[in-house]
């Protein structure tokens, strides 16, 4: 009867399924060609982890070792395993031996990880009757390979976003011709000649003649193609009995969720299937399976991804359609060799369903449970978590068990979600009903002009009162929105409202102005596209203020801001949209764990420029902090939390500590990652320490600014200037320096004045005239001002500006750009030194590479402080009336974090010891102060004074008290001597949240004290 059984579903899926025993071969034979009498395809996958090591070095390990392990984009292993070496060591072998069942001409092809520009060398080869019959080297260079994303066939590829989604298949061209009968399949590998050589991972190989479906492979998919030809077919075998005798029953089953990461493969399963007396596309109500019987073993395996967990759904219905609730019923899993791997009776749930959480690959782990098992062994892990604090009030925490899907409502599986919410210290809807104002909406779908109402019938409808967070998008980009010559009328009405001089843009008369968005020689240019962008945010607004008209002003307003790949905050978005309050929620987020940045401290850089845009109006922030895991690590984790909470994030979006088994797309976090799931329950606990001093308190805002232009990102749209900013920021930080950003109007409004800025860094080399007028004016009365690279000598038009030569005591300069891309991790180690720069200050000699600009002056009466290689100036310094200014030729900043990165393939781990969560540490302070010296020469203070530059600290001040964000930017636990400047006298009572009371001293407006951080904390200076 199983065998009849087995049959009735080939011939209905018109697929073979065959597999052997030894090894766990799977062969997999495809529809014939309509002809029917062509021999039919033949795909046979052998997993490289399960070939044998004979000699030498190859390991069968798990994935997360590997160098592309996360939750998203091309970074998943078949059955989540895979066969490594090391970069270079001997000769190793490993063996399979499998059985060809027909005779032909094969491809043979490999899926292994390929790091950008490195080697990864092996060999393949096949032996029959003793003889090597194929034998071709993989994972070369220069070898053609194909890439996901649509790139096809090349040796490299090098993506946007850095070289972390590298997962790539070879095998073009590599035919062998077979025999039936055995075959030894034999993977070697040896010393690497290539001094780039990285790990050799490999994941599958594939023997296979169905040439036509490689062909609908690489023309349909976009992502990874060949990926879709991964499935457990052969694997899993099911049925099912109707254990109850209150009539006939059919289940429903279909393809898997995918979480590698949404439904992109092009894949080859069926759709929907039923099963009953029989099975098939469809059950006649005859077909349906009466009480006591059992179904025939029907083959699931084809159903389910090997690249990672997925739900998978059994629908229980009667022969009427409608879904049985409650309904008990057997279901049984059965190996190949149809030995039971698990039989129970369950349940279904109010939508007629029993929902199962199934590994990738169930031939090895057997592991066959319900979402519902999934979620009670989760929650029983994290109820036994020893509490850390409380839940906290103030502070906002969004996003655990967020993008849960498929929760029925009233189901066991939604109070379980409810239970590790209230378990983990969620205080917001939607699952979570509480007094608080602090549900979350989304209204991207709404148009403007159908707004109003739509806001209307919630708050009618009751669904407004506790409303706190609306979106108004993810990720978003704003752009130009303006036309001509429709809007060339308010055009004109916004050059005069800015009492521009006509001449000065080539015109008569401002009446005769007309938006000009392409001609970049205009002089129209630029302010059509402050125009358009200014509109843009006018229509941003617009929303904005229907939502506060309806909902309250207490309602936020906001839209999720994407920085990658570059991290690179821009004006207008950043900044200028919450100025003018377009939005009232500056809102972004923290992927660093996927872009080859210097370390997760980039994050402060992208929550200052927020809280320049956020001062004028008060506005909260909004920041994601993504526990993702795989991805993340617990400890970067923490210390991304306290630095969102140090620089004034009061609103935490975890998007999505949601585990694996109810999440839909790429965000979660596996349940397995007890870690992860702890330091979650953790810092939601201490933040309810630490908010009755931290929610109140401010960010203390620093005396040392960074320029940040509208002018500057409109003219230089590549993305090297902005590397050179945030290694100047981090430069900053680690010198002690609190950093903020300032823009141009801010500057023209005498913002350097009021707020007492000391230093003014300018990284870049546009800027309107009208800021330039006033910073020279302010450089002239006791400001000290830093270029880099740049400095300022072009205008909002692109025309030479000479407004600065005298400031920086020179009659004119030239930048050559040579490179317009710097991602930390990938190309800082790999550039070359253009020059190189030897300066003595003050009898203190630094020398530094010249690195992707290089500026050249002719000086006036500036200090040479610095030189190139053929002695001409490098580093200028010019004492300007009370002030003083210096130039630095070349990226100095950036060559002084290249001294801490080394040379290694950019991956997306998820074990500590990836080069995607390595700290840098090994920095030379004296090439700190260096590129820092403006904020020296201008007397910027410290508000913390520390003994370890690598563990920053950022201060709050509020009514309650001060709090201190403390992060340890380095791999071990920190002895700190601080002292923090500028404490009210009221406060002194000194606590750190993870290790208490501690001993402090008072000397005027300082407070000493003495703490070891292992990873982050926030100590509380308070009565």
């Amino acid at each position: 009867m199983k065998s009849t059984s087995l049959g009735r579903l080939v011939l209905a899926a018109s697929t073979v399924l065959l597999v052997g025993v030894a090894g766990w071969l799977e062969l997999r034979s495809q529809p014939a060609t309509a002809g029917g009498n062509a021999p039919k395809p033949l795909r046979l996958f052998l997993e490289a982890e399960d070939f044998q090591p004979v000699e030498g070095d190859w390991q069968a390990k798990d994935f997360g070792t590997n160098y592309y392990a996360s939750t998203l984009a091309i970074s998943f292993l078949s059955r989540g395993r895979y066969l490594g070496a090391p970069e270079q060591g001997d000769v190793a072998r490993a063996v399979r031996d499998i059985e060809i069942p027909r005779a032909g001409t094969f491809e043979v092809w490999a899926r292994y990880e390929q790091p950008y520009d490195y080697a990864v060398e092996f060999d393949l080869s096949i032996e029959q009757d003793g003889k090597v019959v194929f034998q071709r080297g993989y994972g070369r260079k220069e070898n053609p390979k194909l890439w996901p994303f649509r790139q096809g066939f090349k040796p490299q590829v090098l993506w946007d976003w850095g070289p972390s989604d590298n997962i790539v298949w070879e095998g073009r061209g590599a035919k062998v011709e077979l025999k039936p009968g055995k075959a030894r399949f034999v993977l070697t590998k040896g010393p690497q000649k290539d001094p780039q050589s990285a790990r050799r991972n490999v994941d599958v190989i594939v023997l296979t003649d169905d040439f036509d479906g490689i062909e609908r492979q690489i023309k349909q998919a976009s992502y990874l193609p060949l990926d879709g030809w991964l499935t457990q077919a052969g694997d899993v075998f099911f049925r099912v009995t109707n254990a109850e005798g209150s009539g006939a029953i059919g289940v429903r089953v279909g393809p898997c969720t995918e979480h590698s990461p949404y439904w992109v493969h092009v894949r080859d399963w069926p759709g929907q299937w039923w099963i009953g007396k029989t099975s098939g596309p469809a059950l006649k109500p005859e077909e349906f399976l009466p009480p006591g019987e059992t179904s025939p073993l029907v083959e699931v395996g084809q159903f389910f991804d090997t690249l990672n967990a997925f739900q998978w759904r059994v629908s229980v219905v009667g022969p009427d359609g409608k879904p049985l609730v409650n309904r008990k019923v057997r279901l049984g899993f059965y190996d190949a060799q149809q030995k039971p791997m698990r039989e129970d009776v369950f349940t279904t749930d109010p939508a007629g369903q029993v929902v199962f959480f199934l590994d990738g690959d169930l031939r090895r782990t057997r592991r066959i449970r319900t979402v519902d098992e999934d979620l009670e062994a989760l929650l029983k892990t994290v109820t036994a978590f020893p509490p850390k604090g409380k839940r906290p009030e103030k502070y906002l925490i969004y996003g655990i068990m967020g993008a849960s899907a498929g929760v029925t409502p009233g189901s066991r599986t939604a109070e379980l979600v409810q239970s590790l919410e209230l378990a983990l210290g969620s205080n917001t809807l939607p699952f979570i009903q509480l007094p608080e104002k602090n549900g979350y909406i989304d209204v991207r779908h709404v148009a403007t002009k159908d707004l109003r109402a739509y806001c209307e019938k919630l708050k009618a409808d009751g669904k407004a009162e506790r409303l706190k967070v609306v979106s108004l998008g993810d990720e978003i980009h704003i752009g130009g929105a303006a036309k001509s010559p429709d809007d060339d009328p308010a055009f004109r009405e916004f050059l005069k409202g800015r009492n521009l001089n006509p001449a000065d843009l080539g015109l008569k008369s401002l009446d005769e102005a007309r938006i000009e968005l392409q001609d970049k020689s205009s002089r129209l240019y630029y302010w059509s596209h402050l125009f358009s962008f200014e509109k843009a945010l006018d229509e941003y607004k617009e929303r904005t203020q229907i939502l506060e008209e309806v909902f309250g002003k207490h309602v936020t307003v906001g839209a999720n801001y994407s920085p990658h790949p570059y991290y690179w905050p821009k004006e207008g978005q950043w900044v200028r949209a919450f100025k003018r309050r377009a939005m009232t929620l500056p809102w972004g987020e923290d992927y660093v764990w996927q872009v080859p940045e210097a370390s997760p401290q980039i994050i402060g850089y992208l929550l200052t420029a927020f809280r320049c845009g956020a001062a004028d109006h008060d506005l909260p922030i909004h920041w994601y902090v993504m526990p993702h895991h795989p991805g993340t690590t617990p400890d970067n984790f923490r210390r991304a939390y306290y630095t969102a909470i140090g620089h004034g994030a009061k609103q935490i979006n975890f998007f999505c500590a949601t585990p694996l088994s109810v999440a839909y797309t790429e965000n979660y976090v596996v349940s397995e990652a007890t870690e992860m799931w702890k330091a979650i329950h953790d810092v939601v606990q201490e933040t309810g320490q630490f908010e009755h001093v931290a929610f109140d308190a401010k960010t203390r805002r620093g005396d040392c600014a960074i320029l940040i232009s509208f002018a500057q990102d409109l003219w230089d749209t590549d993305p090297a200037y902005n590397h050179e900013r945030k290694c100047l920021y981090l430069a900053l930080r680690q010198s002690g320096y609190t950093v903020d950003f300032i823009s141009e109007e801010d500057i023209q409004k005498g913002e350097l004045k009021r707020r007492r800025i000391r230093s003014l860094f300018i990284v870049g080399n546009h800027l309107e005239r009208a800021t330039a007028q006033v910073i020279k004016e302010w450089v002239k009365g006791g400001g000290a001002l830093g270029g880099y690279a740049g400095g300022g000598f072009f205008d909002e038009h692109n025309q030479p500006m000479d407004i600065l030569n005298e400031v920086y005591g020179i009659s004119g300069q030239k930048v050559e750009r040579h490179v317009k891309v710097i991602m930390t991790k990938h190309e800082l180690p790999r550039l070359k030194p253009l020059d190189r720069i030897m300066t003595e200050i003050q009898g203190v000699r630094r020398d530094c590479d010249a690195l992707a600009f290089k500026q050249t002056f002719t000086v006036k009466d500036a200090i040479v402080e610095g030189k190139y290689r053929d002695g001409s100036p490098a580093v200028l310094r010019k004492e300007y009336g009370e002030g003083v200014a210096m130039l630095f030729g070349s990226f100095v900043c950036s060559a002084y974090i290249r001294q801490a990165i080394p040379l290694r393939p950019v991956d997306r781990s998820t074990v500590p010891e990836g080069f995607n969560h390595f700290l840098p540490t090994d920095y030379d302070g004296e090439l700190a102060d260096l590129v820092t010296a403006p904020a020296g020469w201008g007397s910027c203070r410290y508000d913390v004074v520390t003994n370890n530059p690598l563990v920053e600290t950022v201060v709050m001040d509020g009514p309650n008290g001060v709090a201190v964000a403390v992060i340890n930017w380095t791999p071990k636990p920190q002895e700190l001597t601080l002292t923090v400047q500028y404490v009210p006298n009221q406060f002194s009572k000194v606590t750190s949240i993870q290790k208490g009371p501690l001993g402090s001293i008072r000397r005027g407006i300082v407070v000493d004290f003495k703490l070891t951080v292992d990873v982050a904390d926030m100590v509380l200076i308070e009565k």
